[in-house]
């Protein structure tokens, strides 16, 4: 593989980091580890194989997902490929059976497709209270609360 086509590779993988943060809350890095048969990234529900490519060669793609979720101790991840063109927006192979009931093979969808997708799973886990700002009252949503009093320290967002 030449050194751009690698190069190209980490970056799609960063960016595509960068993106679940940006529309999920979702932080993560990519996996160090791939080269031992792992995918690219992996978050709490999915596992990623993410692909920075002009040239599409979504079997071989979908495959290697599977293999990379058959590999992984947690057998209820779901396999994503996520994939990009130049000047183009992320595009996604989600198991057919999510969507068609079809046990077998993928389907392809549009990133706003996936993304509702993957809120639904998100957000399913995570209860977020409402906490309210001692010193302004402004609302803030936080996973899991404990605290008995919060303070937003003069946020930009709260308390200006």
């Amino acid at each position: 593989m030449a050194l751009n086509a690698i190069h190209k590779g980490k970056a799609g993988e960063v960016q595509f980091c960068k993106w679940l943060f940006d529309n999920l809350g979702i932080e993560v890095e990519r996996n160090y580890n791939q080269a031992k048969g792992g995918a690219d990234v992996i978050v709490s529900d999915f596992i990623f194989e993410v692909k920075r490519r002009e040239n599409l060669d979504l079997d071989t793609w979908w495959h290697q997902v599977c293999i990379a979720k058959k590999h992984h101790k947690d057998k209820d991840l779901i396999p994503i490929v996520c994939f990009r063109q130049n000047r183009q927006k992320w595009q996604f192979l989600m198991p057919a059976n999510l969507i068609t009931g079809i046990d077998k093979g993928y389907v392809q969808c549009q990133e706003r497709v996936f993304l509702e997708y993957a809120k639904s799973i998100v957000n399913r886990e995570t209860e977020v209270e409402k906490v309210l700002c001692h010193s302004c009252n402004s609302v803030w949503g936080f996973p899991n609360f404990e605290g008995e009093i919060f303070y937003c320290g003069g946020s930009p967002r709260c308390c200006p």
